[in-house]
């Protein structure tokens, strides 16, 4: 399994080792396998990846009480479709250097779900906060949410 060729997958560097290996070791297979997709943003300058996401089919199962509140007409269904950010993760070296990289990234999940939604009905974004690497993680979604 390799990328297409120029990307410049073992120079990505970030401080989660966890993320680093992913990118490396495992977005192509989950990608074969329909677990997920990896989406890139990378430097036109140098090659660089700048930054990542995979995402992945998702549902959320909301109460009545939920629904009833959320939306007025009666929905029948308990759970409703949505798309996860299994992994976001930006390079350290350009997090040093430009704010808002995550939140560009948060805006493009918006943007591929609304192109999914022209075919397969998607509700709502879902992210698996990883928190036991980063405390500070649901104050970021939290905070790119309002925006």
């Amino acid at each position: 399994m390799e990328y297409a060729t120029g990307y410049r997958i073992e120079e990505f560097q970030c401080s989660i080792a966890e993320y680093k290996s992913f990118l490396k070791e495992q977005a192509l297979e989950f990608q074969e396998l329909n677990i997920s997709r990896t989406f890139l943003l990378i430097n036109r300058m140098n090659a660089d990846i700048v930054a990542y996401m995979a995402l992945v089919s998702d549902s959320i199962r909301l109460s009545i009480d939920e629904r009833t509140t959320h939306f007025p007409e009666k929905i029948m269904f308990p759970n409703f479709p949505a798309i996860k950010i299994g992994k976001l993760a930006v390079s350290s070296i350009y997090q040093q250097e430009y704010k808002g990289i995550g939140s560009l990234m948060i805006e493009l999940a918006r943007g591929i779900a609304q192109e999914v939604n022209d075919s397969v009905a998607c509700k709502f974004i879902t992210v698996d906060e990883d928190i036991e690497n980063d405390e500070h993680v649901t104050d970021f979604y939290y905070k790119t949410t309002l925006s």
